[in-house]
């Protein structure tokens, strides 16, 4: 089972993980993760380590690229060309930025044809004609997630929902994730409260839960955590009876998702933002209080729901970092 999520945000690739999980244990499969087209844009085990009794990769080494193309595949589409995804992701990203279909089209044709090749993308010309000629892949339905007789079965697909902290259970952060939350806890200390406003692709009411937290957290530490430099900046000035303290410095993104942007950074610029990222997950686990701005349509983003479900199992907390039982 390879399960490859499809630019999306983390809670969406924990629980696209899920989907494949649930496929992988019926089946009797072995399950593979391959984020590097995820918002991660970087293989999960750089943050996260499977628990030994899974039978879980987070790696997809170009050695595995090689034999799951010579294996009988679902959907047919990955038949023989499961090496193509990332390259895929990559002209697609490229091209995302142009007004027009048309545009965006050919930007994706051309690109698949003259982009310079090279690993995972190694095929022979009569290769990418036939690849560029493709439809656009399409999700996975849940309900196609069924027995199947062919040897790999592909999940290469987005989505949100609420089983992401289910899948945190078959993993432990890594040595240099902790070490990160180990130091914004040490920051912290053990009573702050946090609040999380998710601001840039989706849009979110926080001012009245500014005035809120401004009455109510008066005279506390508070933990800001957001994707727009702006809403910190309105936090810190909002919540001025309060000690604000915000550990990441969001990146000014024009009103995209930080899983977005990570598609045209470098290496090291995508683990720090992973990285971050991660760290202020847990420490909004680790809050005596949690607020969370509901978008405009009243809704959860997926972080704060994953960050909200963390927050309510400690013992899953406990054990991301090590710590037993």
């Amino acid at each position: 089972m390879l399960c490859a999520p499809r630019r999306c945000g983390f809670n969406d690739v924990l629980n696209q993980i899920w989907m494949a999980c649930q496929l992988a244990l019926n089946e009797d499969r072995r399950l593979i993760i391959d984020t590097r087209m995820s918002g991660l844009w970087d293989d999960l085990d750089n943050y996260l380590t499977p628990l030994q009794s899974t039978r879980i990769t987070a790696r997809l080494t170009d050695e595995s690229l090689e034999q799951l193309n010579r294996m009988t595949c679902y959907p047919r589409r990955w038949q023989s060309q499961v090496d193509f995804m990332h390259r895929e992701t990559q002209v697609r990203m490229a091209g995302a930025g142009r007004p027009r279909r048309a545009s965006r089209v050919m930007a994706y044709v051309i690109g698949s044809l003259l982009l310079p090749g090279h690993t995972p993308f190694s095929g022979t010309l009569m290769r990418r004609l036939r690849f560029a000629g493709t439809s656009p892949a399409r999700l996975m339905p849940t309900g196609q997630l069924r027995a199947r007789k062919e040897e790999l079965v592909v999940l290469h697909s987005s989505g949100g929902g609420p089983h992401g902290v289910e899948v945190l259970r078959l993993f432990t952060l890594t040595t240099d994730v902790r070490r990160a939350v180990r130091s914004a806890r040490t920051l912290l200390g053990d009573d702050y409260d946090a609040i999380h406003i998710r601001h840039t692709d989706l849009r979110t009411n926080y001012k009245p839960l500014l005035r809120q937290a401004a009455t109510e957290l008066s005279g506390r530490k508070v933990l800001i955590c957001s994707d727009d430099p702006a809403v910190v900046a309105e936090a810190r000035a909002a919540l001025s009876e309060s000690t604000v303290i915000s550990l990441a410095s969001p990146r000014e993104s024009a009103g995209v998702g930080l899983h977005k942007i990570g598609a045209h950074l470098s290496l090291p610029q995508r683990r720090m933002i992973n990285t971050a990222m991660l760290v202020d997950l847990m420490a909004l686990a680790g809050s005596s209080r949690l607020l969370v701005a509901p978008t405009h349509d009243g809704n959860t983003s997926g972080f704060s729901l994953l960050a909200t479900s963390l927050r309510q199992n400690p013992s899953l907390v406990a054990s991301l970092l090590g710590h037993a039982p």
